[in-house]
């Protein structure tokens, strides 16, 4: 397991089985099947998010007159502070949906109110919240089938819920994956950068710089590797791809000069080459377990006449730069630097597939929209010149990447930056950054 970094003919460089969004709609057709229409669930969300709501508004005012901070009410009613500050963060949301998604679930606002009675509160404005979380549970007991459901249809409807439940979903398969692949990094990284070929005409040489920051084995024996690869068409030309080193040494089997060791640390950090086709695989050779042998790994190479010229017939495709998730990571970069002559006038929209069923996905078919996760991740323009793609997350990036430029003789200020940064990224899923405008063909 690993990273893989893609280049897009589609591309160039480089299974979650439901994503975000298919949990969302699959959460509320079956609170259709049990009755409802979309519109009236919300409606009844509404209802009950507003009693609810109010009622434990009405508790917190009458508990030491309007407290305005948790540990006030954590006093006034001998409940845990963590419960009472999210119970205020709830009632002080004007918007029913975003109180009932940061509301408590129905035992612990049953102990706030036990906590209530225990201090004393009007029986009458205690029963009332009583009585509204009764309905809050049945709603989700009977109607949407449980709290996780409630959440993914609520993220549906409005954006700042949906942000938080993504999130939170993201952290927990973080969790998991670390556990089942005994693997983990707190960054990968993908940089690809785009030139033109100076062999080929019309061709584009493509430079992969990759690696992970905190990288560390849970379990002895598990494999990491990291792939280089060209996704799509590479054309006909016999003297394309071709697959260097950053100095122009061939990439040969077997030895590490795809390692940019200076920037690695342990600086002894050894890994394995295995090429072949359309693809190049770095393989970790050490097998140390624990925090104390973390490792921040860093890999470049250059592949010459990776991407060919637009089709003479049949439609333009679009093109861009890619890499999937495979290894399980608290951050995630992707950068796109591409230079002022590679797909003038374009910018990059963004795609995220699910790479389960079909494996790496080509945006350029529309068969494969049905793989996309709708998640709530952008793409940063960053501007022009190496000064602009500073990267607080990766340990002397700009050094880095002052490095491969030098090897390589290009000119960073003659490259423009995109930039997708995402935390807890869906192991599995692929992110796609693919150009559109007047001389490719849009679809995303």
């Amino acid at each position: 397991m690993g990273l893989r970094a893609i280049f897009l003919d589609t591309s160039f460089g480089m299974g979650y089985a439901r994503g975000m969004s298919e949990l969302q709609d699959h959460a509320v057709a079956q609170v259709g099947h049990r009755g409802y229409t979309e519109e009236s669930l919300r409606d009844v969300v509404c209802r009950i998010g507003d009693r609810l709501r109010d009622s434990l508004a009405a508790v917190t005012a009458a508990a030491s007159g309007e407290p305005t901070r948790p540990v006030d009410l954590s006093k006034a009613l001998r409940v845990n502070q963590a419960l009472a500050g999210k119970i205020l963060m709830a009632v002080r949301k004007h918007d029913p949906l975003l109180a009932t998604h940061l509301m408590p679930g129905p035992e612990a606002l049953r102990t706030f109110l036990r906590g209530a009675r225990t201090a004393n509160i009007a029986s009458d404005v205690v029963g009332a919240a009583e009585e509204a979380v009764g309905q809050f549970d049945g709603l989700l007991k009977k109607d949407v089938g449980g709290r996780a459901e409630l959440d993914a249809i609520i993220s549906a409807w409005l954006p700042e819920a949906r942000q938080r439940f993504e999130l939170s979903s993201k952290q927990g398969a973080f969790r998991s994956m670390c556990n089942i692949k005994g693997v983990a990094a707190d960054l990968l990284l993908h940089t690809l950068i785009t030139h033109p070929s100076k062999e080929l005409a019309g061709y584009y040489d493509g430079c992969e710089v990759q690696g992970a920051v905190g990288l560390r084995r849970f379990r002895p024996g598990v494999p990491v590797q990291f792939t280089s690869g060209i996704s799509g068409s590479i054309g006909k030309s016999d003297r394309g791809p071709v697959w260097e080193c950053l100095d122009g040494a061939p990439l040969m089997q077997g030895q590490e000069a795809g390692l940019l060791r200076q920037f690695c640390a342990p600086h002894d950090t050894k890994v394995e080459i295995r090429s072949g086709g359309a693809r190049v695989q770095y393989l970790l050779v050490e097998n140390r377990l624990g925090v104390s042998s973390t490792v921040d790994m860093f890999l470049g190479c250059v592949i010459r006449n990776a991407v060919p010229p637009q089709p003479s017939e049949g439609p333009s495709r679009r093109r861009g730069v890619g890499g999937e998730i495979q290894m399980p990571c608290r951050t995630y970069v992707l950068d796109a630097l591409t230079h002022k002559d590679v797909w003038a006038g374009c910018s990059p929209a963004l795609a995220i597939y699910d790479t389960a069923t079909r494996g790496i996905c080509d945006v350029n078919d529309p068969d494969n929209d049905i793989y996309r996760l709708h998640l709530e991740e952008t793409i940063q323009y960053l501007g022009e010149g190496i000064e602009r793609f500073r990267n607080p997350d990766v340990p002397r990036y700009l050094e880095l990447l002052q490095s491969a430029f030098d090897r390589l003789g290009w000119d960073p200020a003659d490259f423009r930056g995109h930039r997708v940064r995402v935390r807890y990224p869906v192991y599995g899923s692929q992110f796609v950054m693919a150009f559109e405008g007047p001389a490719l063909t849009p679809y995303l």
